[in-house]
């Protein structure tokens, strides 16, 4: 946007930058510059910021990662990070094989994927920034707000979004909620998992690639 400002002596023109865009395409412009992450046989080009940790599983290679975003965790060196790790800490899940048919459940804390059913419930995750709070599940209150088909790295996937109450540890109802977003590949069996608007990142798992 360009406008006009009367000045000493005539008029002067500026440009008005509007704030949303400025913000979108720096995201944009990080992202090209960033970095490859590679999480199992997924690959993203990713802003240099993100950090990747595997989920350890006993006995086998890992399959499944946390991302952290840019000051994402206080790990003082020793964090661990878990499928439950979704819920404390700003980032995003890409669980693989292993969580996907249950295999490792025990591992994991919860377990097979169930499209039906909310990521923070089947991993009894604590609420995004209230760690006090546990995540509900669908038959006490959580509700799937959009559904569609979308491509994930050139395959097709199934996109969810829920909105998930939070409860007391002890089962009581609070007012809080949260917005989880999950995309599914059956194809590669691999869920990601979102619990924290992560900026871009629909478009970043879309240009992704697999091995």
């Amino acid at each position: 946007m360009v406008a006009a400002v009367l000045a000493a002596g005539g008029y002067g023109i500026y440009a008005v930058t509007d704030p949303a865009s400025s913000r979108t395409a720096a995201a944009e412009r990080e992202a090209a510059a960033g970095r490859a992450l590679t999480l199992g046989r997924l690959k993203l080009r990713v802003p240099a910021s993100w950090e990747a940790s595997p989920i350890a599983v006993p006995s086998q290679a890992a399959d499944s990662f946390y991302v952290t975003l840019a000051g994402g965790c206080a790990t003082d060196g020793k964090w661990q990070p878990a499928a439950a790790s979704v819920g404390a800490c700003p980032g995003f899940a890409v669980m693989g094989p292993s969580f996907v048919d249950g295999s490792a459940s025990k591992a994991y804390g919860g377990g097979p994927f169930n499209p039906k059913e909310t990521f923070g419930s089947t991993v009894a995750m604590s609420c995004p920034r209230h760690p006090d709070l546990v995540a509900g599940a669908a038959g006490k209150g959580a509700s799937q707000t959009s559904s569609s088909g979308v491509e994930l790295g050139g395959r097709g996937a199934e996109y969810r979004q829920w909105r998930v109450p939070c409860f007391e540890r002890g089962g009581d109802a609070t007012g809080s909620v949260y917005t989880e977003r999950v995309w599914y590949v059956p194809s590669a069996r691999t869920v990601v998992v979102d619990a924290w608007n992560t900026p871009d990142l629909d478009t970043v798992l879309h240009r992704g690639t697999w091995s």
